[in-house]
């Protein structure tokens, strides 16, 4: 993808995110249709404008944005669960919380500052 695409595709994820948790501070179960549908169709136009921005390139950074590119298209229903599916977080990788645990306990350890107890 192209820096005009990767940072087309970063805005939607954010744009996208906000939204699913304005929806879950709402209480509702899920999006309502025109937001859903105005983050998948962007969603599929970051993909098309990253195909499209890189066909035909030769170099290793157009190589790199097609193969992302590709990547997101087929992973699309994946990658935009936390939308479609109010009860998933934007991200829900336990190893990055329990990495910034340790990382923060070592730190104050570290520097000699109390600890607070583990999340």
């Amino acid at each position: 993808m192209g820096q005009a695409g990767a940072q087309a595709m970063a805005d939607l994820l954010v744009y996208a995110n906000k939204a699913a948790g304005a929806a879950r501070a709402a209480g509702a179960q899920a999006l309502d249709g025109t937001t859903l549908e105005r983050i998948v169709c962007w969603y599929r136009g970051g993909v098309a404008k990253g195909l499209a921005d890189n066909q035909r390139r030769r170099t290793q950074a157009a190589r790199d944005g097609l193969r992302l590119a590709r990547r997101f298209g087929r992973h699309e229903a994946m990658i935009l669960r936390f939308a479609t599916d109010l009860a998933v977080a934007f991200t829900n990788n336990q190893s990055e919380v329990r990495h910034e645990v340790a990382r923060y306990e070592w730190t104050h350890r570290k520097e000699g500052r109390p600890m607070r107890s583990a999340v």
